[in-house]
């Protein structure tokens, strides 16, 4: 009886173990809702502005996500998105300013190959929630520009 005992006992602090392990392993890291692997680098900021006054800001679509996850930038800034992705992705706002019943969205890149880039000027202060559509069921290929 006692090793029967034993190793129900065993087996149930296996399962416990490998249980722990899964969860940690699902963990978000304590990141943006919004995808880019989370805590590691700080959110996005903008760029110094160029020689004309110009600020700019770039994001990287890689491993099937945006990098950074979340931007914050000064109203003005172009952002840039880059795909370094051996496979197609887009770029597509989902909500923000200027989106109305009327309206799709505010900004859409179309299909960027590798190695693609598109640009987008933010004039308006807000927040813009944007993904992939290629991938829309991917956590990582949801991403936002806050524009203060």
């Amino acid at each position: 009886m006692k090793t029967r005992t034993s190793f129900s006992v065993l087996a149930v602090a296996v399962l416990l173990a490998v249980a722990a392990l899964t969860l940690a392993a699902c963990g978000d890291g304590g990141g943006s809702p919004y995808g880019g692997g989370g805590g590691g680098a700080a959110a996005g900021t903008s760029s110094p502005p160029a020689a004309d006054g110009a600020t700019t800001s770039e994001i990287s679509i890689k491993n099937f996500s945006f990098t950074p996850a979340e931007t914050t930038v000064p109203a003005g800034t172009t952002v840039t998105w880059t795909n370094e992705d051996t496979t197609v992705h887009d770029v597509t706002s989902t909500d923000g300013p200027g989106i109305d019943a009327a309206v799709t969205s505010t900004f859409a890149s179309g299909t960027l190959a590798e190695g693609d880039t598109f640009e987008f000027t933010f004039e308006d202060p807000g927040t813009y929630h944007y993904e992939c559509t290629i991938h829309a069921t991917m956590q990582t290929m949801h991403a936002v520009v806050i524009v203060e």
